[in-house]
């Protein structure tokens, strides 16, 4: 809960820095591939964010192990987990579209 308003700041700089480096007035096509590239990059962020932390969770810790470890049935997606994925990305769609 508490990486959710990083990733979303995130996404906004990100969004405005691709912005600022086009200035010109893009087609609906060319905003859906900024879209897509802004999403692609977003990703790898927060993935490279989570994997520092986790690394450093391990390093502070004696055995390595900070949760026990569940079945792999506890590690899929849940309802809301797809449902704030989904919001963040209409969120990022209407900062493309100028909506919001």
């Amino acid at each position: 809960v508490r990486y959710i308003p990083l990733a979303i700041r995130e996404s906004q700089r990100l969004v405005a820095a691709r912005e600022a480096r086009l200035m010109v007035k893009r087609s609906l096509r060319a905003s859906w591939l900024v879209l897509a590239s802004c999403c692609g990059d977003l990703f790898l962020r927060c993935f490279n964010r989570a994997w520092k932390v986790g690394l450093a969770l391990k390093a502070r810790s004696l055995s390595g192990d900070v949760v026990p470890k569940l079945s792999t049935g506890a590690t899929r997606p849940g309802a809301p987990d797809i449902l704030w994925a989904c919001l963040a990305c209409a969120y990022v769609v209407l900062l493309v579209l100028k909506v919001v």
